[in-house]
């Protein structure tokens, strides 16, 4: 990958994740559901409330909510200006009082059940093909949210 895509790429894999109905249902705080598609639900862009190009703050959350996060968090280039393997990070970050849903799922692991269907092994439009390498658990300083961390490799075209 040239650095001139890195941006692009990282944009383009959170519009596909936006796409998901599911994730997004996930992430405010619903069920999944196939009333309404994600343009009805979210008439503006959904990005700015629970999506972030970003690693978490927990210093930024003031409401119970459950967001993804998702970030290069290094890049190493093995030519100048180009990179060939990436590793894409997934943070699903939920309040504790949102882990369980009804029906005693928990709904990060059903955001990662999503995003592991949608992403794994397949191509994304124009970036290249996401592998998921694992996942684990952690607690960030903050005393009202957990977060689930999931890294993927990512091989890409561009």
């Amino acid at each position: 990958m040239k650095l001139e895509y890195i941006s692009k790429n990282l944009t383009t894999i959170l519009r596909e994740v936006m796409k998901n109905q599911d994730i997004m249902d996930l992430l405010v705080g619903q069920k999944p559901s196939d009333d309404k598609t994600v343009e009805e639900q979210f008439p503006k862009a959904p990005i700015n409330h629970t999506l972030f190009p970003t690693i978490f703050n927990p210093k930024t959350v003031t409401s119970e909510t459950c967001t993804l996060h998702v970030y290069f968090p290094e890049i190493d280039f093995v030519r100048a200006g180009t990179t060939q393997e990436t590793t894409v990070v997934f943070d699903i970050v939920c309040d504790k009082n949102l882990w369980v849903m009804d029906g005693g799922l928990i709904r990060p692991m059903e955001i990662l059940k999503h995003l592991y269907n949608a992403f794994d092994k397949k191509e994304v439009y124009e970036v290249g093909q996401l592998s998921f390498q694992r996942s684990r658990q952690h607690a960030t300083t903050n005393e009202n949210y957990d977060l689930l961390n999931t890294e993927s490799l990512m091989y890409m075209w561009a």
